[in-house]
């Protein structure tokens, strides 16, 4: 998972806000590292997508486009094992249950075991 770091996860963000609007900017880069920590952990590939879609959601690393930028994080996690989530109205759902604390990463993990089929 070398591809994977804290300037790519900054990279992302930025991307996100470029194409759809938002104020760039980074509440706490020690979250991303933190995340980094916990991806370079873990083996399974849903795991690290859970963890990514948690802790970005919920620890506000940036100013705004948390959401956007966990969701796409995730898929490319996803995608780089050939997988990827399947978006639809859903999806906005889910992202907005995490925001409020109201999914447990068991409940995150099945959801994303539910909705990623292959390439």
């Amino acid at each position: 998972m070398n591809w994977l770091n804290t300037k790519k996860i900054i990279e992302i963000h930025d991307k996100m806000i470029s194409k759809y609007g938002g104020e760039m900017g980074i509440l706490n880069e020690g979250n991303i590292d933190y995340l980094i920590y916990l991806l370079q952990k873990e083996n399974n590939v849903f795991n690290k997508a859970t963890i990514a879609l948690n802790r970005i959601i919920t620890n506000h690393a940036f100013i705004d486009g948390n959401k956007r930028t966990a969701f796409e994080v995730a898929d490319q996690l996803l995608r780089h094992e050939g997988l990827y989530i399947q978006n639809n109205e859903e999806t906005i759902s889910v992202l907005l249950s995490i925001a409020k604390y109201e999914c447990t990463e068991v409940i995150i993990k099945k959801w994303l075991e539910r909705k990623t089929v292959p390439l």
